[in-house]
């Protein structure tokens, strides 16, 4: 009797074990469910940000426009040179959150998907803030690695 109970003991405890890793399991999935909603939203909140300084400041449209000529980085006042640069960190900041999301697999296809449009989007849309964008990237040596950016980079290549 003494052993049979040992067994149903032992038998419990293993049990319990097991049960609680499938507990600490469901918990990590959930964690990471919770993740990639909260990197989602915030990689649409930026985007949400940018629409929202075209909409608020006047000056920023209208930049919008000078920059979607070519070459038009030399018809920049001193101010909207400093804006257009801000507006390419913008952008660039943007972009490296949506890789570094996907990199750790915290946003899904179609969001990286969006992003790689997007850089393709300002490269064709407005060639004028290329040049801000590209010192902005040589700037920081170690982003051509990023997939994201390869619209950029192959733009930068058909310009030379």
């Amino acid at each position: 009797m003494d052993i049979q109970r040992r067994q149903v003991i032992e038998f419990l405890g293993h049990a319990a074990f097991v049960l609680s890793l499938l507990f600490v399991a469901l918990e990590i999935r959930q964690a990471n469910r919770i993740a990639v909603g909260t990197t989602t939203y915030e990689i649409q909140r930026n985007y949400m940000a940018l629409n929202e300084l075209m909409m608020s400041d006047g000056t920023v449209p209208a930049l919008m426009v000078k920059l979607r000529q070519q070459g038009s980085s030399g018809e920049l006042s001193a101010e909207e040179s400093i804006r257009a640069g801000a507006l390419a960190r913008r952008f660039m900041n943007m972009w490296i959150a949506i890789q570094v999301a996907y990199n750790n697999g915290l946003v899904e296809e179609a969001i990286y998907a969006g992003g790689v449009s997007d850089v393709s989007s300002v490269v064709d849309g407005l060639p004028g803030l290329v040049p801000f964008v590209l010192q902005e990237l040589s700037d920081r040596d170690h982003l051509p690695n990023y997939q994201i950016l390869k619209p950029l980079v192959a733009g930068e290549r058909s310009q030379d």
